[in-house]
């Protein structure tokens, strides 16, 4: 992940603090082609759709999933509420 900013909303690999009803923490975050990608290391299972707050913005779950690569690894693609994914 680079530092460089995409579409002046979102800094891939920034860490920020995120809360949904099953997890509340760090996690980092990037833009994608699909939408915004939150991943954070959790036992607990991700619940799509779903909804919470990433940096203190409102977000939309779409996708929940445990990483191919990474194990432990839990991670969402969704948008802010009120922008396109």
């Amino acid at each position: 992940m680079s530092d460089e900013t995409i579409k002046g909303e979102v800094r891939n690999g920034e860490r920020v603090a995120v809360a949904f009803p099953w997890f509340t923490g760090m996690a980092g975050v990037q833009q994608t082609d699909q939408g915004v990608q939150v991943a954070y290391f959790s036992r607990a299972s991700a619940k799509a759709p779903g909804a919470g707050t990433v940096g203190g913005r409102p977000f939309e779950v779409l996708t929940a999933e445990r990483s191919r690569t990474v194990e432990g690894a839990i991670v969402l693609t969704g948008k802010f509420v009120g922008e396109q994914a």
